[in-house]
């Protein structure tokens, strides 16, 4: 598997594309690029990121650095399509949020550092304080380079010790893009075991569990983040607060009319 990254000619989409072979994965941003096999997938991610820079990726690549929007697809960009019923791409293991048996289900491809899609969390979580039938899916789908993968490394490794939410709450909130001596002092602050989490975060579950999210998101065809979906339509793009509103009140009403058709 190959996965490249590329700047739109506009600056405006952080594009994904996948290419052939087993267990070797090439990144690349811009002019730069690097290749890795699943053996190297890990070192490379605690070693490099600790260095406070991995070969390459520009330092732009930081949410702390991007220009808002400036890699990705603008509100008034977001293209939505028929999908799937999100409830279908649910798997075990995944995280849910909200109500387990709302009406209406989200299932948001995302990476920790991208910029939209931390503003769609944002949007997410207060409607999810209003509307009490809402679902919500993240999917880890690190394709920011190696500090994104590095996080979800440890968020799937928090995970196994019940800690997934709190400490997503942090790494989406936080400034620094993560390095393992930050990831020690999120981990202190939520009451995480630290020394289990590093031994779980180089380990197999936690590599299987990353190497299929990125299957699920090539299966979809998935190449923009925030990519996502509300019960049967796919958005490619973040959405203002409004729009998203809005999506979620019509999936109310498609599924309260189908219940209707169903009974009667």
């Amino acid at each position: 598997m190959t996965i490249e990254l590329q700047r739109d000619p506009a600056n405006s989409i952080c594009r994904q594309h996948f290419f052939g072979i087993n267990n070797i994965i090439t990144y690349e941003y811009g002019p730069y690029s690097m290749t890795l096999t699943r053996r190297h997938l890990f070192a490379i991610s605690a070693t490099a990121v600790l260095a406070g820079r991995a070969p390459g990726f520009a330092s732009a690549t930081t949410p702390s650095t991007i220009p808002s929007g400036a890699a990705f697809p603008p509100e008034t960009d977001a293209t939505k399509t028929v999908s799937p019923p999100a409830s279908s791409l649910i798997r075990p293991g995944d995280p849910i949020f909200g109500n387990p048996r709302g009406s209406v289900t989200i299932v948001d491809f995302y990476d920790v550092r991208c910029p939209p899609c931390r503003r769609m969390n944002l949007r997410i979580q207060r409607l999810m304080r209003t509307d009490h039938d809402i679902r919500y899916v993240p999917v880890d789908y690190p394709l920011l380079g190696p500090k994104s993968l590095l996080a979800v490394q440890a968020l799937f490794a928090a995970d196994m010790q019940g800690k997934y939410a709190g400490l997503r709450h942090i790494l989406m909130t936080q400034k620094q893009p993560p390095d393992m001596a930050i990831l020690k002092q999120d981990a202190e602050k939520i009451g995480i075991d630290w020394p289990r989490l590093e031994l779980d975060m180089s380990g197999e579950k936690v590599a299987d569990r990353i190497e299929f999210n990125l299957k699920r998101g090539r299966a979809l065809g998935i190449k923009y983040i925030p990519t996502w979906f509300v019960n049967a339509k796919r958005v490619a793009g973040s959405l203002s607060e409004a729009d998203l509103r809005s999506e979620v009140s019509e999936a109310i009403t498609v599924s309260d009319s189908s219940e209707r058709s169903n009974h009667s």
